[in-house]
């Protein structure tokens, strides 16, 4: 039995759910109309990295909520959009603010405000698939990797959750990796229940979420890092800073949702570089960069000695590590 198999029979998971969401206990929304706050200063090695690579050409697809379009951090880098939500085709207005948080971790650039994500010279594609309500179809979904798919892009990150088996979301996911397309899934935030739904798909790189100490994020009020064997990789989850939907300002919050977009933007970086060392398209090679990208991280506290376990997968993204890998 594979591990799709195994985790879906936990989760009761045989039938279609006919809505995603945005993953429970996102905690810790504070609002910050001033002052230095960027996700890149959550990295501090980033800006060193930026020297060999920004970002520069790589497409990446943020299905989500949508985005502020005209948030100075992130209007310069947006090059598509599109809503499947209802109304206007051209929407993507964020009125959750989810989604532009995303897309900020992973390519805010505002050289005024001092304001950065991981790749701030990402070409960013907004698809809105989440509502008001932050929830979603699963058509919404599905529609959206198309999108991001005719669009050629890179990367998808899809920081959104199911408790169910999502068959037509798996077909989509495995035909964007076909294509040589990577996708960034937030693991969930329920813990010991197992991972959500798309992010254990085999195809999906599940990134969990720790804290500034590299311990696993639990937070008391609820909500915790997603245990699970689908589990890939860890990055930063706890109280992380991001362009918000308010005042042109900034919003912390906590979740695997924080912490994937991290694992896109440093693809992004990834391939850019490889980009201008080998001068091919690095969708021919993929697999290999994800590879890389397990091999490189940092073994966690309780790692086994197989370097691999449910708690933390292969551990903690490695920028520099990584990016000499390429």
């Amino acid at each position: 039995m594979n591990n799709d198999d195994k985790q879906g029979r936990m989760r009761s998971a045989q039938l279609d759910e006919p809505y995603i969401r945005i993953p429970r206990f996102v905690n810790e929304d504070i609002q910050i109309l001033g002052g230095r706050h960027s996700p890149h200063l959550e990295w501090p090695s980033l800006p060193g990295l930026w020297g060999q690579s920004r970002g520069q050409g790589v497409k990446v697809a943020v299905l989500d909520s949508g985005a502020k379009i005209k948030h100075p951090a992130l209007e310069a880098n947006i090059k598509g959009k599109k809503n499947f939500t209802g109304g206007a085709i051209d929407d993507v207005t964020d009125e959750v603010g989810h989604g532009t948080m995303v897309a900020g971790i992973i390519g805010a650039r505002d050289p005024a405000s001092q304001m950065f994500g991981v790749a701030p010279d990402v070409e960013l594609y907004i698809g809105k698939v989440i509502n008001r309500v932050s929830s979603g179809a699963v058509e919404s979904l599905e529609n959206g990797i198309k999108w991001a798919m005719d669009n050629h892009v890179n990367v998808i990150n899809i920081s959104l959750s199911s408790a169910r088996f999502l068959p037509r979301i798996k077909q989509k996911i495995d035909s964007a990796d076909t294509a040589g397309i990577f996708v960034v899934c937030a693991a969930g935030n329920d813990g010991i229940t197992g991972l959500d739904f798309p992010a254990i798909y085999e195809k999906c790189i599940a990134v969990g979420a720790v804290t500034r100490n590299n311990v696993r994020w639990e937070d008391p009020g609820g909500g915790s890092s997603a245990i699970g064997e689908g589990l890939d990789l860890m990055a930063l989850g706890h109280r992380v800073p991001s362009t918000s939907i308010d005042h042109d300002g900034v919003s912390v919050k906590s979740g695997t949702s924080l912490a994937a977009p991290f694992v896109t933007g440093l693809l992004a970086l990834g391939l850019a570089v490889h980009r201008k060392r080998h001068g091919v398209s690095p969708n021919h090679d993929h697999r290999k960069l994800r590879e890389h990208l397990e091999h490189t991280a940092i073994d966690l506290p309780i790692q086994k000695p197989d370097g691999f376990e449910d708690h933390h997968g292969h551990g903690l993204i490695n920028p520099e590590a990584f990016i000499a890998a390429i």
